[in-house]
């Protein structure tokens, strides 16, 4: 498991931190306490920690991609 904090792209605030067992990958949807947020970037600070930011989606862009998902599993 790898220690990663999760930082607001634009203005680096720390929006929490956990472990994951890799690197979350850029453009993958991750969920922080109740919100949803997009990976834009990140960066390895070694092998054992990670700092990964990211940027809100809004309630809309996620019922979108939802939708989609339901929608292609029928």
């Amino acid at each position: 498991m790898i220690p990663v904090q999760y930082r607001e792209a634009f203005s680096e605030e720390v929006l929490g931190a956990g472990y994951e067992p890799e690197m979350p990958e850029i453009g993958r949807r991750v969920l922080i306490g109740r919100e949803r947020y997009e990976v834009l970037y990140r960066w390895r600070g070694g092998p054992m920690r990670g700092v990964v930011y990211v940027r809100p989606i809004s309630s809309a862009e996620g019922w979108r991609e939802e939708r989609s998902e339901r929608r292609a599993a029928s």
